[in-house]
Protein backbone atom coordinates (compact mmCIF):
# COMPACT_ATOMS: atom_id res chain seq x y z
CA UNK A 1 0.00 0.00 0.00
CA UNK A 2 1.54 3.34 -1.01
CA UNK A 3 1.96 6.18 1.44
CA UNK A 4 -0.49 8.92 0.52
CA UNK A 5 -1.69 12.26 1.80
CA UNK A 6 -5.07 13.93 1.39
CA UNK A 7 -5.53 17.67 0.99
CA UNK A 8 -7.87 20.24 -0.51
CA UNK A 9 -7.18 20.99 -4.16
CA UNK A 10 -5.65 24.28 -5.30
CA UNK A 11 -6.02 26.06 -8.63
CA UNK A 12 -2.57 24.85 -9.68
CA UNK A 13 -3.85 21.26 -9.36
CA UNK A 14 -6.16 21.66 -12.40
CA UNK A 15 -3.84 19.84 -14.82
CA UNK A 16 -3.16 16.98 -12.40
CA UNK A 17 -6.86 16.55 -11.58
CA UNK A 18 -7.70 16.63 -15.30
CA UNK A 19 -5.08 13.93 -15.95
CA UNK A 20 -6.57 11.65 -13.28
CA UNK A 21 -10.10 12.36 -14.51
CA UNK A 22 -9.29 11.77 -18.19
CA UNK A 23 -7.23 8.62 -17.52
CA UNK A 24 -9.97 7.18 -15.31
CA UNK A 25 -12.70 8.04 -17.78
CA UNK A 26 -10.76 6.44 -20.63
CA UNK A 27 -10.27 3.27 -18.58
CA UNK A 28 -14.05 2.99 -18.07
CA UNK A 29 -15.60 4.57 -21.15
CA UNK A 30 -13.42 3.51 -24.13
CA UNK A 31 -15.49 0.35 -24.68
CA UNK A 32 -18.76 2.23 -24.05
CA UNK A 33 -18.57 5.27 -26.34
CA UNK A 34 -17.59 5.72 -29.99
CA UNK A 35 -13.95 6.64 -30.64
CA UNK A 36 -15.14 10.01 -32.02
CA UNK A 37 -16.14 10.93 -28.46
CA UNK A 38 -12.46 11.40 -27.58
CA UNK A 39 -11.98 14.03 -30.30
CA UNK A 40 -13.62 16.61 -28.04
CA UNK A 41 -13.27 14.86 -24.65
CA UNK A 42 -9.54 15.58 -24.40
CA UNK A 43 -7.21 16.05 -21.49
CA UNK A 44 -6.63 19.67 -22.63
CA UNK A 45 -10.38 20.35 -22.48
CA UNK A 46 -10.40 18.77 -19.03
CA UNK A 47 -7.70 21.14 -17.79
CA UNK A 48 -9.78 24.15 -18.86
CA UNK A 49 -12.89 22.64 -17.27
CA UNK A 50 -11.08 22.02 -13.97
CA UNK A 51 -9.62 25.53 -13.96
CA UNK A 52 -13.18 26.88 -14.29
CA UNK A 53 -14.51 24.56 -11.59
CA UNK A 54 -11.70 25.40 -9.16
CA UNK A 55 -11.97 29.12 -9.87
CA UNK A 56 -15.73 28.92 -9.22
CA UNK A 57 -15.00 27.60 -5.72
CA UNK A 58 -15.29 23.85 -6.14
CA UNK A 59 -12.79 22.21 -3.78
CA UNK A 60 -12.02 18.58 -4.55
CA UNK A 61 -10.14 16.53 -2.02
CA UNK A 62 -7.00 15.19 -3.69
CA UNK A 63 -4.77 12.25 -2.84
CA UNK A 64 -1.04 12.52 -3.42
CA UNK A 65 1.63 9.85 -3.60
CA UNK A 66 5.22 11.09 -3.71
CA UNK A 67 3.93 14.61 -4.40
CA UNK A 68 1.82 13.57 -7.41
CA UNK A 69 -1.98 13.80 -7.49
CA UNK A 70 -3.27 10.24 -8.03
CA UNK A 71 -6.93 10.70 -7.15
CA UNK A 72 -9.67 13.15 -6.21
CA UNK A 73 -13.23 13.30 -4.92
CA UNK A 74 -15.92 15.99 -5.09
CA UNK A 75 -19.12 16.16 -3.05
CA UNK A 76 -21.86 18.72 -3.57
CA UNK A 77 -25.55 19.45 -3.61
CA UNK A 78 -27.60 16.79 -5.36
CA UNK A 79 -29.56 18.08 -8.34
CA UNK A 80 -31.93 16.51 -10.87
CA UNK A 81 -30.05 14.25 -13.29
CA UNK A 82 -31.00 12.31 -16.40
CA UNK A 83 -34.66 13.23 -15.97
CA UNK A 84 -34.89 12.22 -12.30
CA UNK A 85 -35.26 14.37 -9.21
CA UNK A 86 -32.53 14.05 -6.60
CA UNK A 87 -33.25 11.50 -3.89
CA UNK A 88 -30.69 12.78 -1.35
CA UNK A 89 -29.46 16.25 -0.42
CA UNK A 90 -25.82 15.45 -1.24
CA UNK A 91 -24.25 13.82 -4.28
CA UNK A 92 -20.82 12.41 -4.91
CA UNK A 93 -20.06 14.19 -8.17
CA UNK A 94 -16.65 12.64 -8.82
CA UNK A 95 -14.33 10.06 -7.36
CA UNK A 96 -11.47 9.03 -9.63
CA UNK A 97 -8.19 7.32 -8.84
CA UNK A 98 -5.44 6.40 -11.28
CA UNK A 99 -5.99 2.77 -12.34
CA UNK A 100 -2.65 1.64 -10.91
CA UNK A 101 -3.85 2.85 -7.48
CA UNK A 102 -7.02 0.73 -7.45
CA UNK A 103 -7.05 -1.51 -4.40
CA UNK A 104 -4.61 0.73 -2.49
CA UNK A 105 -7.16 2.17 -0.04
CA UNK A 106 -6.94 5.63 -1.62
CA UNK A 107 -10.46 5.49 -3.07
CA UNK A 108 -11.93 4.65 0.32
CA UNK A 109 -9.89 7.38 2.03
CA UNK A 110 -11.11 9.94 -0.52
CA UNK A 111 -14.72 8.79 -0.17
CA UNK A 112 -14.59 8.94 3.64
CA UNK A 113 -12.78 12.28 3.44
CA UNK A 114 -15.61 13.97 1.55
CA UNK A 115 -18.48 11.88 2.87
CA UNK A 116 -18.29 10.27 6.33
CA UNK A 117 -19.65 6.69 6.32
CA UNK A 118 -22.85 7.52 8.22
CA UNK A 119 -23.81 10.35 5.84
CA UNK A 120 -26.43 9.73 3.18
CA UNK A 121 -25.82 10.74 -0.44
CA UNK A 122 -26.38 9.63 -4.00
CA UNK A 123 -24.21 9.12 -7.03
CA UNK A 124 -24.62 8.16 -10.67
CA UNK A 125 -22.32 5.62 -12.26
CA UNK A 126 -22.01 3.81 -15.57
CA UNK A 127 -24.01 0.58 -15.30
CA UNK A 128 -21.14 -1.29 -16.97
CA UNK A 129 -18.57 -0.06 -14.40
CA UNK A 130 -18.89 -3.19 -12.27
CA UNK A 131 -15.66 -2.70 -10.34
CA UNK A 132 -16.67 0.75 -9.12
CA UNK A 133 -20.20 -0.43 -8.41
CA UNK A 134 -18.78 -3.18 -6.14
CA UNK A 135 -16.59 -0.59 -4.39
CA UNK A 136 -19.55 1.68 -3.71
CA UNK A 137 -21.75 -1.20 -2.57
CA UNK A 138 -19.05 -2.18 -0.05
CA UNK A 139 -19.30 1.39 1.17
CA UNK A 140 -23.05 1.34 1.68
CA UNK A 141 -24.36 2.59 -1.68
CA UNK A 142 -27.11 0.50 -3.26
CA UNK A 143 -28.94 0.84 -6.57
CA UNK A 144 -32.41 2.31 -6.23
CA UNK A 145 -33.66 1.03 -9.63
CA UNK A 146 -33.29 4.50 -11.19
CA UNK A 147 -31.47 4.62 -14.52
CA UNK A 148 -30.88 7.06 -17.32
CA UNK A 149 -28.79 7.50 -20.43
CA UNK A 150 -26.21 10.28 -20.43
CA UNK A 151 -25.31 12.61 -23.30
CA UNK A 152 -22.59 10.16 -24.27
CA UNK A 153 -25.15 7.35 -24.71
CA UNK A 154 -23.92 5.44 -21.64
CA UNK A 155 -26.52 3.83 -19.38
CA UNK A 156 -26.10 5.05 -15.80
CA UNK A 157 -27.58 3.83 -12.53
CA UNK A 158 -28.19 5.80 -9.36
CA UNK A 159 -26.76 4.46 -6.12
CA UNK A 160 -27.95 5.79 -2.76
CA UNK A 161 -26.85 5.50 0.84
Amino acid sequence: MPEYTLRDARLDDAAAIAAVHWTGRRAVYVPLVPEEHWITDTQAAGIESWKRRLTAGETPLVAEVDGLVVGFAVIGQATPRLGHEAKRDLALHDLWVMPEMHGSGISRALLNGVLPPARSAELWIAAANTGARRFFQKNGFLPDATTGTGEDGVLEVRLVR
